[in-house]
């Protein structure tokens, strides 16, 4: 059978495949070439691959990392902000988040850099900032993989927070914790 190069051959891809398993490659070929998450945020022009793109953050947007996957939101005001995760097994995350006052929404995007991974999950636990007594787990949603358009205002999913201090004592700010699971492939 014909096998292609890999687009991404100029960047040092040196996969090939059969033409009907390209975007089954594109998806796992750490030599995409991507933009910097934070070039909008921070003003920063760097692009380059994929499999670059941690190092890169580790190096030169350190600010922007954190190792817990807790954020807090003051119901009172809207926020915004976006940050990297890194877990204790390494794993590597974007969070970006939008909460609107006005509407009572969420809205978010988690992105992943893992490639052993074939799918990520991540479970939204809403908890009394005061009284972690009182806490919600809202269901699941998917991640975006890592070159999927994590600032992209059309990704991410919103949801709808009218209902979530009642259920949680009425708090002035809420802890939103995210649980990640992945999908190992095969």
């Amino acid at each position: 059978s014909v096998q292609f190069p890999c687009q991404q051959k100029r960047y040092g891809c040196n996969k090939t495949y059969q033409f009907n398993k390209a975007a089954e490659h594109d998806y796992v070929c750490q030599f995409i070439q991507i933009r910097c998450t934070f070039h909008v945020i921070l003003n920063c022009d760097w692009k380059g691959s994929v499999g670059e793109f941690k190092k890169h953050v580790l190096e030169n947007h350190n600010s922007t990392i954190r190792q817990s996957t807790m954020f807090k939101i003051d119901l009172d005001s809207s926020s915004n902000d976006t940050f990297t995760v890194i877990t204790a097994n390494n794993d590597f995350f974007m969070v970006s988040y939008r909460y609107d006052q006005e509407k009572k929404s969420l809205h978010h995007n988690l992105a992943f850099y893992i490639f052993e991974i074939e799918k990520q999950f991540c479970k939204i636990q809403f908890k009394n900032a005061s009284n972690t007594a009182y806490m919600i787990q809202m269901e699941g949603c998917e991640c975006i993989h890592y070159y999927d358009g994590l600032l992209d205002v059309t990704s991410g999913k919103t949801i709808d927070l009218t209902d979530v201090p009642q259920y949680l004592n009425y708090p002035a700010s809420v802890s939103v914790n995210l649980i990640f699971n992945g999908v190992k492939k095969k």
